[in-house]
């Protein structure tokens, strides 16, 4: 099986777009929560100003990126309707400019082939600095550009620069000030956009242990973010795909897909929605509970920043066997970060999947055998430093699995 990570392509950047600065921080931001990028499902979207602030009257004016247009009408619940031309780029941006400053809405377009096109832009977190971390790119058209955005405000070239390599960015002194805050950064051709990578930071350091975390939930995420993505389901529904037993690669486009239309965030708590509600669970449970414990691990492997016990319900406590397992899997995702932020790339082949989630120097991968016969898996990963948490034989490049098993690898 290839590698889930493409090799490195040689990196000759033609440009590097990077968002000029905004004219400072206020001490007292007129939008205190992190504004949840907006997704276009077509070349036109509505949406109303107090969607982003509640006092919306205090918005003076509205700039969009090249590409798009705009109507506002005032009158009418302050009203704005988005109009992307051809020449709009995946990634674009709206500013609520109030009082002199921009706060910044990431706009990403849903183009049919962004985040399967092979040959899309792909971001990478690389190291850790003090006050300032590196990313990597990898990369087949050019050129491409970059943005990144602390809170609502897009950092300009004073907060970034080419190191070899990588980009390293420098996190605004103004974070020390917050005890929670993030740091996006996103990517995209003209033809496609990479996932982006949301960096959590404590008092102006990256978070780099579990701890640093407190009683993180999902409210956290975008600034108590409520409105889970009720859409997802009919259209992309890896919950749906998964019970039916559909193809491992068919699992994976479709975990792409929804990741790629809705937001990563939003895959893992539509599923564990899914999980908590869904009576065909229930039913798997009863009659096929190794499918269930694969569901479970699918559960464990897809991203959201929010340690969450809910799996710990799927399996009743005299269940001892698979309520352990549930139990470690739930430690797992409370205690790694690589679990809940960090970058997130699938593979497949037969009935085997392959996910691994990478936060700077810690990697998790998740192994899934879900065919009737025992599998030697090739992972395409040297998995000499690797741990692995329910004791499968490991050997070089390889995990040895029996019938409808999983392992998670951790570095």
């Amino acid at each position: 099986m290839p590698s889930i990570r493409r090799a490195l392509l040689a990196l000759s950047i033609a440009l590097i777009a990077l968002a000029t600065s905004a004219a400072g921080f206020p001490d007292r931001p007129a939008i205190l929560r992190v504004l949840e990028p907006l997704r276009m499902q077509s070349d036109t979207a509505r949406v109303l100003l107090s969607d982003f602030i509640r006092e919306d009257r205090l918005v003076d004016s509205i700039t969009f990126s090249k590409g798009l247009t705009h109507t506002w009408d005032r009158k009418h619940f302050n009203q704005v309707t988005i109009i992307a031309t051809p020449a709009a780029q995946p990634i674009s941006e709206m500013k609520l400019w109030i009082a002199g400053t921009a706060y910044s809405v990431v706009i990403q377009r849903h183009l049919p082939t962004a985040g399967l096109d092979p040959l899309s832009p792909v971001l990478h977190t690389a190291r850790l600095g003090r006050g300032s971390f590196t990313v990597s790119a990898e990369y087949s058209r050019s050129p491409f550009a970059i943005t990144v955005y602390w809170q609502n405000y897009k950092l300009g070239r004073d907060y970034i620069k080419r190191v070899g390599e990588e980009l390293m960015i420098t996190i605004p002194t103004e974070a020390q000030r917050l005890g929670r805050s993030y740091i996006r950064v996103y990517a995209c051709d003209d033809r496609s956009r990479a996932a982006d990578l949301l960096i959590p930071l404590d008092s102006g350091q990256v978070v780099n242990t579990p701890t640093q975390l407190g009683n993180i939930n999902i409210t956290h995420l975008y600034g108590q973010l409520s409105q889970i993505t009720s859409g997802l389901r009919p259209k992309y529904d890896p919950a749906e795909t998964y019970l039916t037993a559909k193809p491992m690669d068919t699992i994976a486009r479709t975990i792409r897909l929804a990741m790629d239309a809705y937001g990563a965030q939003h895959v893992f708590s539509a599923l564990q929605f899914a999980a908590g509600t869904d009576a065909r669970l229930a039913a798997l449970r009863d009659t096929a509970p190794d499918r269930a414990m694969l569901y479970a691990a699918l559960l464990t492997a897809l991203p959201l920043p929010a340690a969450d016990s809910s799996l710990l319900h799927l399996f009743p406590a005299s269940d001892t066997k698979h309520s352990d397992i549930l139990s470690r899997l739930t430690t797992l995702r409370s205690t790694k970060l690589a679990l809940l932020y960090g970058e997130t790339d699938i593979a497949s082949k037969g009935d085997i999947l392959l996910i691994r989630r990478t936060y700077f120097s810690q990697s998790i991968l998740i192994v899934i055998n879900r065919s009737l016969t025992k599998q030697s898996i090739e992972t395409g990963t040297d998995l000499t430093r690797y741990t692995s948490t329910f004791a499968h034989p490991i050997t070089g490049t390889h995990v040895d699995l029996p019938p409808l098993s999983f392992e998670v690898l951790t570095k």
